[in-house]
């Protein structure tokens, strides 16, 4: 059962507003075409697929409609009506499946990490790269870009991404290793040049019109400093010691993943910089949740050493409270000027590991300098924190 016509063109404007800043699975155009044409009431597949871009988006909504019925205050059960109906699979197992299931994969993924059991999503997000390598998503297609084949560099990419938080948040491996495919990059070109209606003007981006799919890229490149932290830093045979390399391989290792981030710093256009001053526009939401993994991402790389009796621990302490506090900052301003916190999965996540680190400073302050009261500024980030763990546990 999908939503009256009014709150679908709702959820679905709600969704490619805001969404496509953190994750670029569907393309707009085609999408909007095909349920303005009914497919979701003859294809199954697609139809489970529109369901949860009206679950993923319903936690971005005050209708009350989004709501259970039985719960109408439950503000949690924002698109469960939608989800639960997919909790059985839209197609045999025995079947090839489409594109359109591994869109659902990971849609469901996305929603599942807003729940109590954000686990799920990794099941999940594992069954969306089955499917994917199964259609072969992951190999490379010469030839120039097509909507078929411009769209399924997208979902490939969008799981990629979703695998490599998935893991990361949960130390749990990566279901698709880096070097197991080589499927270039989505063509940077917006949705609505896709298709022109002439040949010549197809997939060309005008000229002087940054496509905002760079910052998709931008995000990939992230992730792919995520895989080498995860292999190098996280492992539980650290692809280092595997390769019998001794000394100081750890302190190596940190120094190439802080130049990797640095290069993706220095190297990010200015339009994507994080300007907190900056009116909301078209680059805002790109560029606050860049920077907000890129924070989260130093503080992951500095935090194994915090409490270890290497030379790195004073200096990983200091990165790590900067890129701490830098974070809630951003994620501050980005909860009163944008009312779709709930709709950015990794919110909560990469604020609850800025907060552990503020509280890690706050003791090694009272160990290190005793009589002496940990910093104010720490107590504010602290309430900083908890203030926006609070506004995203309503959703």
């Amino acid at each position: 059962m999908f939503p009256p016509e009014d709150l679908l063109e709702d959820l679905i404007n709600l969704y490619f507003l805001y969404l496509p800043s953190y994750m670029t699975l569907l393309h707009e155009p085609t999408f909007r075409r095909d349920v303005a044409s009914g497919l979701h009431h003859l294809d199954t597949s697609f139809g489970a697929v529109v369901l949860m871009v009206c679950a993923v988006a319903s936690r971005g909504s005050s209708d009350p409609r989004v709501f259970l019925e039985a719960e109408p205050d439950a503000v949690q059960s924002a698109g469960w009506k939608w989800y639960s109906q997919t909790m059985t699979p839209p197609r045999s197992f025995f079947e090839n499946p489409s594109i359109y299931d591994v869109q659902f994969c990971v849609l469901a993924a996305q929603y599942l990490l807003g729940t109590s059991a954000p686990q799920s999503a990794w099941t999940m997000i594992g069954l969306a790269a089955r499917y994917a390598i199964e259609l072969g998503l992951h190999r490379h297609r010469p030839g120039p870009p097509t909507l078929e084949s411009e769209l399924k560099k997208r979902v490939f990419w969008s799981i990629f991404m979703m695998d490599r938080h998935c893991s990361l948040y949960q130390g749990r491996p990566f279901m698709i290793r880096d070097e197991d495919f080589d499927v270039k990059y989505p063509f940077e070109c917006d949705d609505e040049y896709w298709d022109t209606g002439n040949p010549a003007t197809d997939f060309k981006q005008p000229p002087g019109e940054p496509s905002k799919m760079h910052a998709f890229v931008q995000y990939l490149n992230l992730c792919h400093i995520i895989s080498f932290m995860m292999r190098t830093l996280y492992g539980i045979r650290k692809s280092q010691e595997a390769a019998g390399l001794k000394g100081s391989w750890i302190e190596n290792t940190v120094a190439v993943l802080d130049s990797m981030l640095n290069s993706w710093y220095n190297d990010l256009p200015t339009r994507l910089r994080w300007d907190p001053q900056a009116q909301p526009g078209k680059w805002f939401l790109h560029s606050a949740k860049l920077y907000m993994i890129y924070y989260d991402l130093q503080i992951h790389v500095h935090r194994p050493f915090v409490h270890s009796p290497s030379p790195l621990a004073l200096p990983s302490l200091a990165i790590c409270t900067n890129a701490a506090r830098s974070c809630i900052r951003l994620v501050e301003i980005l909860l009163a000027t944008s009312p779709v916190l709930s709709l950015i999965p990794n919110v909560g996540m990469a604020i609850f590991s800025a907060g552990t680190i503020i509280i890690t400073n706050m003791w090694h302050t009272v160990r290190t300098r005793p009589g002496e009261p940990p910093l104010q500024r720490d107590g504010q980030d602290l309430c900083r924190c908890m203030n926006v763990l609070q506004q995203g546990a309503k959703q």
